[in-house]
């Protein structure tokens, strides 16, 4: 205890003067993905991104459509307006985290955020971190950390922009946008509101056909961006998000007929506020954040509040014209308030970080240390060290290598439910390693190659899970379960021509396997097992050409099958088949009154396939979207 003490007040105390670099310390391969226009790499860890000009190709998408795009991830939504969320390279859900301009988001209870209120129109850029590069931002993410920004632009410009959005099954969408700015100022204002009845027909578990019910949600959200440039070396952001979404709990097929069936209504009542004041000066950058999220659920009568506080200073400097260094220090501190947790818990956590990236002439390598002190105590040591080589013939090549621990401490919930809760759980640590080749080619000056291959392996001891207890099944209980390995491939590649009539083919594909390698218990059937609802295989393609003003877009996405047993049972009603779904659209541009307008028509679920994600709660069959988004100024 001593000695990590006295590491935790060294690195806090000598490394006030971290590095930073002029230069851009990733290095960057673009449009590797279908919707990741960029894959950038923190030394050794492969970072999706998708930028603002992309972004509004997908304005009243929620993020769980555009991360439908990437193979490593795999979406769960619980029926149509359900709870959404997304685990990374064969992990859990609650092993993505989701960082909002600098801000942890994800549920202090659950562990993780619902990806159905977050929506796209309401940032400028987006980044998926995979691997050891999410520690830059904290523990917890040992399978992936999304990162979403509202940034800031001063130059003179103002903006009224107008979307309308109908489809299939009674699904509305609205939203205004608005903003300007000069040299000094930049404001930006959002509101939108969505209603959808989703009352697309199900087939029930006695294969009968019946519309849905009951299934009906609504949604409102106000975000605020403001900026001052108080002068050249100081600038502030102010960044609000205010969204209430109530939705009742779908029914599942095996309700029907939902003779007996009482309506389950679930609300959602979000706060979140960022205030950031940077200092430039020369070489050097600092940081200083304070930042505020409540979050209000109810569900049955019950309500459950988070308040989450966090105050963090970051430090940058660069060292020499090679050498940037960072250096970080932060306070959290949520309290939580529910009848169905034990005396209302709080958790209260100190993280220091600090990180070098140092670059030499085709060569960088790249060193993060992070330590964390809560009431659990002092968090293992966190590294993560990277290497990225690349040289040029006549193609581009990049080489990247990294290796990086990570944990993850048990939620609220995990630990203070009542009944189930465990205050004695310990918290999940993983081992990380992968290693990327990446390749861009010129075929012909109209011609570009661009593939991606990545291969990752990972051990996780003390996985949590909830499992029924052997004397009441009905009774669940949360406990440190087993040692997960998880291992795979990663293949994205991408064809472009561009011309007159500009050609694009992107495809990606992902092998995981994510088994149980020990267990804690004595089920020894279900060691070297895949875990449950992880698929093995997923596949995602999309064609788009363009000409003049008109864009046709042709996608498909494959997911495997999915085991609903701890031991694999391959029989009907244990698993979930493979699925293939056939998304087509198209989008026009033009001016009215010199006005830009957009119209984009899209066909989802072209084969009206039949499927879910989570057992018993069904998707949309075949429906229709048209989209007209109108800026005025």
């Amino acid at each position: 205890m001593k000695s990590k003490l006295l590491l935790f007040l060294l690195i806090n105390c000598s490394i006030q003067f971290s590095f930073s670099q002029t230069y851009d310390s990733t290095f960057t391969i673009k449009e590797v993905c279908v919707n990741f226009n960029k894959t950038q790499y923190l030394t050794g860890n492969k970072i999706y991104t998708l930028d603002s000009l992309a972004l509004k190709n997908h304005q009243t998408s929620n993020l769980n459509d555009i991360l439908q795009q990437i193979s490593a991830l795999n979406i769960k939504t619980y029926g149509s307006s359900g709870i959404s969320n997304c685990a990374a390279r064969g992990k859990n859900s609650n092993h993505t985290k989701v960082v909002w301009n600098g801000l942890d988001i994800n549920s202090q209870t659950l562990g993780q955020s619902d990806l159905s209120l977050l929506p796209i129109t309401g940032f400028t850029d987006l980044k998926i971190h995979m691997g050891g590069s999410a520690l830059k931002y904290g523990s917890g993410a040992l399978g992936a950390l999304i990162e979403i920004n509202s940034n800031s632009k001063f130059e003179h410009d103002k903006s009224i922009e107008i979307l309308s959005e109908i489809g299939s099954f009674h699904n509305n969408y609205n939203s205004i946008k608005g903003g300007y700015s000069n040299k000094k100022l930049y404001f930006n204002s959002l509101i939108l509101n969505k209603l959808s009845k989703n009352d697309f027909v199900v087939t029930s578990y006695e294969n009968r056909l019946y519309k849905q019910q009951y299934s009906e949600s609504k949604s409102i959200g106000i975000i605020q961006n403001f900026a001052w440039k108080v002068n050249d070396k100081n600038i502030i952001d102010i960044h609000i998000w205010k969204n209430s979404k109530s939705r009742f709990i779908p029914p599942l097929t095996t309700d029907y007929p939902l003779y007996n069936f009482q309506k389950q209504l679930f609300s959602d009542n979000d706060l979140k506020l960022s205030a950031k004041w940077k200092y430039l000066k020369n070489n050097f950058v600092h940081h200083f954040l304070i930042g505020f999220v409540q979050n209000e659920q109810t569900f049955d009568k019950n309500t459950t509040e988070i308040r989450n506080y966090t105050v963090k200073s970051t430090t940058e400097y660069d060292l020499t014209t090679q050498t940037h260094i960072e250096y970080s220090v932060s306070y959290e501190q949520a309290k939580a308030y529910s009848l169905q947790l034990n005396s209302n818990p709080e958790r209260k956590k100190i993280s220091t970080f600090c990180s070098m990236n140092h670059r030499l002439s085709n060569s960088s390598v790249f060193l993060i240390f992070r330590e964390e002190y809560t009431d659990m105590g002092f968090s293992p040591i966190l590294p993560s060290l990277g290497y990225n080589y690349y040289w040029k013939n006549k193609s581009s090549h990049i080489i990247s290598v990294n290796l990086s621990r990570n944990y993850n401490l048990p939620s609220l919930n995990d630990l203070y439910w009542y009944p189930g809760g465990n205050p004695n759980l310990l918290p999940e640590v993983s081992k990380q390693f992968e290693i990327n080749y990446d390749l861009e080619k010129s075929i012909s000056p109209k011609i570009t190659l661009k593939n991606s291959t990545g291969i990752f392996a990972s051990i996780t001891n003390n996985w949590i899970q909830w499992s029924p207890s052997l004397e009441n099944p009905s009774l669940w209980f949360a406990k440190n379960y087993k040692q997960v390995y998880s291992r795979g491939i990663e293949h994205n590649i991408s064809l472009r021509k561009n011309g007159n009539i500009i050609y694009n083919f992107e495809l990606q594909n992902s092998f995981i396997l994510s088994t149980n390698k020990n267990t804690f218990t004595s089920e020894i059937d279900i060691k070297n097992k895949q875990l449950i609802y992880t698929p093995k295989h997923k596949t995602a393609f999309v064609f788009t050409t363009i000409f003049k003003n008109l864009s046709v877009m042709v996608q498909y996405n494959n997911l495997g099958k999915r085991y609903l047993t701890s031991n694999n049972e391959d029989l009907p009603g244990l698993t979930l088949p493979a699925i293939y779904l056939f998304d087509v659209g198209m989008s026009y541009g033009l001016k009215i009154f010199k006005r830009n307008l957009n119209i984009h028509f899209k066909i989802k679920n072209l084969t009206n396939l039949n499927y879910v994600l989570v057992q018993n709660l069904p998707q949309e069959g075949r429906s229709f979207w048209l989209t007209i988004q109108l800026s005025i100024m």
